[in-house]
């Protein structure tokens, strides 16, 4: 009798492994591939997060071996900024679609511009140049453009508000971007060598290389 009973144990046991099997055919072998895919495309996500930073850095020393001026592109940036404001102002019907394009052009150039400044070009304005006052002005400045940016696009659907908005935020970038390129830049370049300029291409470019 006893050994009935481990007989049917036994067929129960197996029984439940085949239905097992049956609902999950490939079981381990299944978990294995998620597994390896999981892992891939997180290499894949952080390979991609990854290159454009060597590839920024690569290219700044390129350009700082090669003499160029650490600050021109972000001198073409400030154009770059007011040349896609004056798109925005003058666009002629409310065509929210273009809007947006022109609204997302510009934060992203605004948020690699300022990204490279803040953690660049101001500390060691702050440190190098010693323009203490002047470095927390500028880091105010780009604070309030951050508010104006997030009012722009709350007006995307009004027309009136939407250009009031491209005003106000070409008041702060203007005088803003005219003290840098006047002023501070200028103070900068004076204290650079070659090494320092190079260091300072470098920098630049693998900090905007961060904004996808």
């Amino acid at each position: 009798m006893f050994g009935f009973a481990l007989e049917q144990r036994s067929i129960r046991k197996t029984a439940d492994e085949c239905l097992t099997c049956l609902r999950h055919p490939y079981g381990v072998n299944k978990s294995r591939t998620y597994l390896l895919l999981g892992l891939g495309t997180a290499a894949g996500a952080l390979l991609g997060r990854l290159l454009p930073v060597v590839f920024a850095n690569a290219s700044g020393v390129a350009q700082g071996l090669a003499g160029l001026d650490p600050f021109a592109q972000l001198i073409q940036q400030h154009r770059t900024l007011l040349s896609v404001l004056d798109k925005m102002e003058h666009l002629t019907a409310p065509d929210w679609a273009k809007r947006r394009l022109l609204f997302l052009a510009l934060k992203r150039t605004i948020g690699k511009h300022a990204l490279a400044e803040e953690n660049v070009v101001y500390p060691l304005l702050k440190t190098q140049a010693e323009r203490h006052e002047s470095t927390q002005k500028l880091y105010r400045e780009h604070a309030s453009m951050k508010i104006h940016i997030f009012e722009l696009e709350v007006a995307i659907r009004s027309t009136d508000e939407w250009r009031d908005a491209v005003r106000a935020l070409r008041s702060e970038i203007e005088p803003h971007a005219r003290e840098e390129e006047q002023t501070e830049f200028p103070r900068l370049r004076e204290l650079l060598d070659k090494k320092g300029a190079t260091q300072l291409n470098r920098k630049i470019r693998q900090e905007e290389a961060l904004v996808i």
